[in-house]
């Protein structure tokens, strides 16, 4: 992963994550902070991304920003808590894009 601003990744996922912190359990809320303060970025927005992906009122742009930090983030290629996690995802928000558009 090359040329990445962690300072703005940090803040991004920190942004989703207290703008959506009702639609989330205390205990997943509290896995992404930690997994924040020790840096692992890419599994805080994994946990995040998972947590929020099929809540239908969940923000269509939201959406598309956790996707854009997932392509950085390389959770496309790889991922710790779901080996199908990137296909799941792309499904989730290939429909949530098909249901804005109709």
């Amino acid at each position: 992963m090359e040329n990445i601003n962690w300072v703005f990744v940090n803040e991004k996922i920190r942004v989703l994550l207290n703008s959506n912190q009702s639609l989330l359990e205390k205990n997943i809320i509290q896995g992404i902070i930690h997994y924040l303060d020790v840096d692992e970025y890419e599994m805080a927005l994994e946990l995040l991304c998972l947590a929020l992906m099929n809540v239908d009122n969940f923000p269509l742009g939201e959406l598309e920003t956790m996707y854009e930090l997932a392509k950085q983030l390389n959770l496309d290629k790889e991922s710790v808590f779901d080996d199908n996690f990137w296909m799941n995802f792309t499904t989730a928000l290939d429909k949530r894009r098909k249901n804005e558009t109709t």
